[in-house]
């Protein structure tokens, strides 16, 4: 499964052992991003607030990279901020990562097809974002008539990497989530997932909408019911997190445009570790604190997932040694 963020992080015992211990551990994946600049104009972006159209300069981005492969860091995912695209050596900025030992891959709304067509020999994967199932409703949501260079750029790459086709689903489209099962495996991709918009102000939709996915059964489809049924009971009133420490930050932080060392990719601009224009990469890391859950924690964290397999490892339970 190439999406199974519960269950991957066993595949680290040396990690979770120094976390058990209350050790500080380097990270494993870290969310890069190259660019501030979007060619969307979406409306339910979760990061418009970044796009300031900073371009990272590519020394600096080349000088990063090396300090996290020197730490051992195993993967880069470059995202957004912005789109990683639109950064004039993306190509070759993901060459360079493949050089130093790291895995890169890649979130894109997928309108820059050459540059991902030129890195792709580099890629592990290409997750492009396309959200809606017809042009109509694309250029709706995303205020830009770019459906087919989308659907144009998918079926290019599908082949030369591993692609995933991403579906974001809200209450105008979620009955549409077989057809688009469908458009994903017409256009040659090697997944889909889908997930729900973050945000919005009704979510009684994801009542049908559950029971639709909960109908799909399909290896190539991948649903993560909690992110769903969190959002459906935070609406509700319902919802309540199950650990109080976000450890799985420390294995996954992200790197803005800027130089910013952020906790976590969903606190871009919100909680900063550093600098990597002013500090290495180490000298910050070595004063990372403990991060908490807070209210600035968003519903439907992707780092979710992972804490809840942490907080398992970490807790202590009774007769535990009777296995």
């Amino acid at each position: 499964m190439y999406i199974d963020p519960w269950n991957k992080i066993l595949r680290y015992p040396e990690h979770l052992l120094r976390i058990q211990k209350g050790e500080r551990v380097y990270p494993l994946n870290i969310e890069f991003d190259l660019s501030n600049a979007c060619n969307l104009r979406c409306r339910t972006c979760a990061f418009e607030y970044t796009h300031d159209g900073t371009m990272m300069d590519a020394d600096m981005a080349m000088r990063i990279m090396g300090e996290c492969a020197d730490v051992g860091v195993k993967a880069l995912t470059f995202t957004g901020g912005g789109e990683p695209t639109t950064h004039p050596r993306f190509p070759g900025l993901c060459a360079a990562a493949c050089a130093l030992g790291m895995a890169v891959g890649v979130y894109t709304n997928g309108l820059r097809r050459e540059p991902l067509l030129e890195a792709a020999p580099y890629l592990s994967w290409v997750y492009v974002s396309l959200d809606e199932a017809t042009p109509q409703q694309y250029k709706q949501a995303k205020g830009v008539n770019a459906y087919f260079p989308v659907i144009g750029t998918i079926q290019s790459v599908a082949g030369k990497t591993v692609v995933g086709v991403g579906f974001l689903l809200h209450g105008g489209n979620y009955h549409q989530a077989p057809k688009m099962v469908a458009i994903a495996k017409d256009l040659g991709a090697d997944y889909v997932q889908f997930r729900p918009v973050v945000g919005l102000g009704d979510y009684e939709w994801l009542i049908p909408c559950l029971d639709i996915l909960h109908a799909i059964d399909d290896p190539f489809v991948y649903i993560s019911f909690r992110r769903f049924e969190d959002l459906l009971h935070s609406h509700q009133g319902r919802y309540e997190r199950q650990y109080g420490v976000c450890r799985a930050s420390e294995l996954t932080p992200c790197i803005g445009a800027d130089g910013t060392l952020w906790v976590c990719p969903n606190t871009r601009g919100i909680r900063a570790l550093g600098n990597l224009r002013e500090e290495s990469f180490e000298e910050i890391w070595a004063r990372r604190e403990t991060q908490f859950v807070g209210d600035d924690c968003r519903i439907a964290c992707r780092n979710d997932a992972g804490n809840e397999t942490l907080e398992y490892v970490c807790s202590v339970a009774p007769h535990m040694e009777f296995v």
